[in-house]
């Protein structure tokens, strides 16, 4: 019987601490997954940003200071 108890026991403690851990792998999982995303984003508003400045620069419309 002593065994059991024990067994029962540690059964019992694994139990509360996968209920501390399962919160934490959610945040884990979230940042895993919207960190390349925050990262895609700005490429991309970069990237548009700069086109659409060469756009405006090829078009005569953005005024460039170049002194010469």
């Amino acid at each position: 019987m002593h065994q059991s108890d024990t067994l029962r026991a540690e059964i019992r403690k694994l139990v509360v601490e996968q209920r501390k851990l399962n919160p934490e792998l959610g945040k884990i999982t979230r940042k895993i997954f919207w960190y390349p995303v925050a990262i895609a984003i700005g490429m991309i508003v970069t990237v548009s940003t700069v086109t659409a400045a060469l756009i405006k620069l090829e078009q005569g419309g953005l005024v460039v200071g170049v002194a010469g």
